[in-house]
């Protein structure tokens, strides 16, 4: 279990948790704030009191086809991080670097004898480190960069967002997979995605709303009070409602099923003040 305080939100995480999005507003907000600590501090979130920067966090976005393009197509903070965590646990022998080390000094002196240079240093893990590049080309790349990454001593959280759609589009499933506990996964909820019984769901809407999915069943059931022979239909009923599906199939059961559909609404307007205007529109 992680703590994380953002915004003056108290939020209790999982290493996998599920946003569902019926505003956009405070989801815009708390991303541009998470996707910020790849490029400096931010002080504006701490996970289990630690505050988030850009040298003890790596945020991975993969919740796009742009956001993924560039981590397949671009430099990136993953592979940054990736050359150093190569760097920070790979043994080098000190005879061979300080040899290393002398041949190149020796060829800077050559070159610059003139400015009578003394004492001139040149770190090489340095030099290699600023100067190497690599680049992820399929999903096997990403795993292994990201396998290397994750023994890195420095960083503390990686963060993942990403939909279903996209890891499976891109062949990236294996990331739901990984166990890691400084692997924090967060799935935004598509027309692939399907709750599991302990999952950690957290609402975006005008405020964010937490809740486990277990515990989501059993306050919808006690509310509209349904019987035993209900109970699946209004399970299939929640786990579809949230994700807008456009099967065809599903949306004829939940129009078949619509007064359902409302009394499931009416709890969460009531319970959290969550209305899906959007999804009794569409159905």
């Amino acid at each position: 279990m992680y703590y994380l305080k953002y915004d003056n939100e108290n939020i209790f995480l999982t290493n996998h948790n599920k946003i569902i999005l019926t505003q956009y507003n405070s989801y815009y907000k708390f991303m541009t704030n998470i996707l910020e600590i790849n490029e400096k501090s931010n002080d504006r979130m701490e996970l289990n009191s630690l505050i988030l920067n850009s040298k003890n966090t790596l945020i991975i976005d993969l919740s796009s086809i742009s956001s993924i393009t560039k981590i397949f197509n671009s430099e990136n903070k993953l592979t940054e991080e990736y050359i150093k965590s190569k760097l920070e646990n790979n043994v080098i022998n000190i005879d061979d670097e300080e040899n290393i080390n002398k041949i190149i000094n020796d060829i800077i002196n050559k070159l610059y004898s003139e400015m009578n240079l003394k004492n001139v240093n040149i770190d090489i893990l340095k030099l290699i480190k600023n100067n190497s590049s690599i680049e992820i080309k399929n999903s096997d790349d990403f795993f292994n960069i990201l396998k290397e990454v994750l023994k890195s001593s420095t960083l503390k959280n990686i963060f993942i967002i990403y939909k279903k759609g996209i890891l499976d589009y891109f062949n990236l499933r294996e990331l739901e997979e990984l166990e890691d506990s400084k692997l924090i996964l967060f799935e935004i909820c598509d027309k692939n995605s399907i709750f599991e019984s302990n999952d950690n769901i957290l609402f975006f809407d005008n405020n964010i709303f937490q809740i486990t999915y277990n515990n989501l069943i059993e306050l919808i059931m006690s509310k509209i009070k349904i019987d035993n022979m209900n109970e699946e239909i209004y399970k299939y009923l929640i786990n579809k409602i949230f994700f807008y599906s456009i099967n065809e199939k599903e949306v004829d059961i939940m129009k078949k099923y619509l007064n359902e559909v409302i009394k499931i609404n009416e709890v969460l307007k009531n319970e959290f003040k969550i209305d899906l205007k959007e999804t009794l529109g569409y159905i």
